[in-house]
């Protein structure tokens, strides 16, 4: 049977898939940077930016309540809008202002990042601005926005499945 050099069952360590994740710490969401895991003994080391501390966990736990952090720029490409647009509306005060990181050995300010939870809102102020001109009768015209059932699975990393209609479009079909 044929070795590989350095690639043995004991030392081959798989990479997360994920850096950045917020845990509900007292009703609070804080933004947590993933330093060490160790997946035998259960346990995870990460930085809180929102304490500026060090906290060990159990890595199931933070599995099973984390939720995934993304860059403004990630929630733009999600939303189907500008970068420009979302700061507009965290400006506006749709949501809590984004939480920033800090790097580790210097402090300088990094990226701001978003929670599932803060996506979900600011879809839900952006289904309700109207586009345009106003209308007459008062009702929201509002055709860009991304369908919340796509959005939702895309944010569980789901696979979406698209299927090409009589007249050409794609309509998302979901299992029921």
């Amino acid at each position: 049977m044929e070795e590989r050099a350095g690639k043995t069952a004991l030392n081959y360590r798989l990479k997360p898939k994920f850096k950045y994740f917020f845990l509900e710490i007292d009703d609070e969401q804080h933004l947590h940077q993933l330093l060490r895991r160790n997946i035998s003994l259960d346990r995870c080391i990460a930085y809180d930016h929102k304490d500026k501390q060090r906290r060990g966990y159990s890595w199931s736990s933070v599995r099973k309540h984390m939720e995934h952090a993304h860059t403004t720029g990630q929630t733009a490409k999600l939303l189907g809008r500008h970068l420009d647009s979302i700061w507009n509306y965290i400006h506006a005060g749709a949501i809590e202002w984004p939480q920033r990181t800090t790097d580790l050995k210097t402090g300088v300010l990094g990226w701001h990042y978003l929670s599932d939870s803060d996506i979900l809102d600011l879809h839900d102020y952006m289904i309700h601005l109207h586009i345009g001109r106003p209308r007459s009768d008062g009702d929201i015209t509002n055709n860009r926005s991304v369908h919340r059932s796509a959005l939702s699975s895309v944010l569980r990393s789901k696979e979406l499945l698209y299927k090409k209609d009589n007249d050409g479009n794609f309509v998302p079909v979901w299992k029921v």
